[in-house]
């Protein structure tokens, strides 16, 4: 068996866009199998979409869209990811998105440019989300820690919100969950606005009363002491989650 050539994973990581327009037929769809290597942005199971998105290159992710957005990381990895902290790095796992990678990358321009893709090509789309990683995780799940604009407009949005915001209620992971323990404001501030809906409220009730596997519930997790530093929050974005949280499940 021939040894693969990492050409086509080196033209995305540097976004050579003409490498990329005279290979797109042939080497579309493959996955990188050089071990990971943090240092030189080597990430085994990567296609050249996760690379594009990793390194924030919007022209190379319009190039190769249509060919790779359903295309799924190899294998499980770890990065630094400013989007959910700038302090720790995310371990993202096997069978995740290119959404999720620019999302946590803090890439805005791309994560904007796929979100309205996917609503523009809903075919695409009806594959694309509802989709879970190796860990049982969303994009939208992976959007409910992170710290940008695009992300949440995917907590917002309804296509979004109708395929993958009820996946979670029976998970480990919610979104409930996520704004309690990370800080997040403004996830916390979208459940609150979804306990107000008819057709939402039932949900948000029950991941309020759920508890994870160490038998803590999103309550529980919104009282503790956490490391705000770590995950990029403040004193009074953790009072506001906390008011949400112990407010919310005395209004459903």
């Amino acid at each position: 068996m021939c040894k693969q050539k990492p050409d086509w994973f080196i033209g995305a990581q540097k976004c050579d866009l003409e490498y990329i327009k005279q290979n797109l037929k042939k080497y579309k769809g493959t996955i990188d199998k050089r071990e990971t290597d943090e240092a030189q942005g080597i990430y085994n199971g990567f296609g050249a979409i996760h690379y594009a998105c990793m390194e924030g290159h919007l022209e190379l992710v319009k190039l190769i869209v249509k060919d790779e957005i359903l295309l799924e990381t190899g294998s499980t990895v770890m990065f630094s990811a400013p989007g959910f902290s700038t302090s720790t790095k995310y371990k993202l796992a096997e069978g995740s998105t290119c959404l999720s990678i620019a999302l946590l990358r803090k890439h805005s321009s791309v994560a904007k440019f796929l979100i309205d893709f996917l609503e523009q090509n809903k075919d695409i789309s009806a594959e694309f989300v509802g989709h879970t990683n190796a860990m049982g995780l969303t994009t939208y799940i992976v959007a409910s820690i992170c710290k940008l604009p695009e992300a949440y407009e995917i907590l917002r949005h309804p296509l979004f919100v109708k395929r993958e915001f009820v996946l979670v209620v029976k998970g480990d992971i919610t979104p409930v969950f996520n704004a309690a323990y990370f800080g997040r404001i403004e996830t916390a501030r979208v459940l609150e606005a979804f306990a107000n809906r008819n057709e939402l409220k039932e949900i948000v009730y029950e991941m309020l009363l759920q508890r994870d596997n160490g038998k803590m519930s999103a309550i529980d997790l919104a009282i503790m002491d956490v490391d705000l530093v770590k995950f990029d929050c403040t004193k009074e974005e953790r009072a506001e989650i906390q008011r949400i949280i112990l407010w919310s499940p005395s209004q459903l």
